[in-house]
């Protein structure tokens, strides 16, 4: 494993092992903040793998997801990064964001953390289990090109 791979590898595992903490502990507000971290860093992966140019934003990115030929026209990816999947995504995000700022306005929002927390943590764990699959299907796609090329 080259040298960049392994230390975001570690990092990766050290949130996953905050987030499990988080979630056991029932610090929900902090276990929502890991997981859009794990999220974002979900996506940049899967966005890495397919060859698609990530945005600064993940709204864009889930629009991307949406509309972008890479993933629309790709049947072995569209089959798992579902639209389904992607609106949740959509979902969850827009609920993490108005908990989040609601925080320094003075607006009374009634959030259940523990609910988004849960919902977070399922979400950031299928879409885990999905990226990893589609990462590992085009890691042997260009192990394939490159056998051939020699």
């Amino acid at each position: 494993m080259a040298e960049k791979n392994y230390i975001k590898y570690e990092l990766y595992k050290t949130h996953k092992t905050k987030l499990s903490k988080a979630m056991k502990n029932e610090f929900y507000f902090e276990a929502v903040l890991i997981e859009y971290s794990i999220i974002e860093d979900r996506i940049d992966s899967l966005f890495r793998s397919v060859g698609c140019k990530l945005d600064n934003k993940l709204y864009k990115n889930l629009n991307k997801m949406k509309s972008n030929p890479i993933f629309t026209n790709d049947k072995f990816i569209r089959e798992r990064i579902t639209i389904e999947l992607v609106e949740k995504l959509h979902e969850w995000r827009i609920a993490r964001n108005e908990a989040v700022h609601a925080l320094f306005k003075e607006q009374n929002i009634d959030t259940d953390y523990k609910k988004l927390a849960e919902d977070g943590y399922e979400l950031q764990r299928i879409l885990d289990n999905k990226v990893s699959s589609i990462t590992r299907h085009f890691d042997r796609i260009k192990e394939k090109e490159e056998n051939n090329k020699q």
